[in-house]
């Protein structure tokens, strides 16, 4: 009963991780469009392309991270989407990688603002973690059911 409980505090507190990244990504989005002293802004002036290829990539992996939510968290049970649920850790760690590249090319004009560098590398922090986690879990539960 009581792994019951545990079980869904700790899907309730990856279903709340999930969406914060998933956020997060969303904001350096909108940030290049909408804020024009903002680093993605920065890095799109630096190198269109550059900066259009990873503001959509950015942009892929939060709506990938939005959809695995809203599809095997929220829907009922008959409705999977079963590559995202497979593929967790690896957008994770993609969207944790495309996080960092907004504050390596504000250091390579020499804009380093603590805070957003701070912003930029707690996210990718944050998705090296839940890729770590999500990795661990698929391993215990493999585990367990080879015993």
């Amino acid at each position: 009963m009581q792994d019951a409980m545990l079980d869904r505090r700790v899907a309730r507190v990856d279903m709340i991780a999930r969406l914060m990244l998933a956020g997060d990504a969303i904001y350096i989005v909108l940030a290049a469009k909408a804020s024009p002293d903002s680093v993605p802004q920065l890095m799109l002036e630096l190198d269109w392309f550059g900066g259009v290829t990873v503001i959509g990539a950015i942009c892929t992996c939060a709506f990938l991270i939005l959809a695995d939510v809203v599809v095997n968290d929220w829907l009922p049970a008959r409705f999977v989407f079963r590559w995202a649920r497979n593929n967790r850790r690896w957008i994770y760690f993609a969207t944790a990688w495309l996080c960092m590249l907004p504050a390596f090319s504000a250091t390579t004009v020499g804009l380093t603002r603590p805070s957003s560098t701070f912003l930029y590398l707690s996210m990718a922090a944050a998705g090296i973690a839940m890729g770590f986690r999500d990795a661990l879990s698929i391993r215990r539960s493999r585990a367990q059911c080879a015993t």
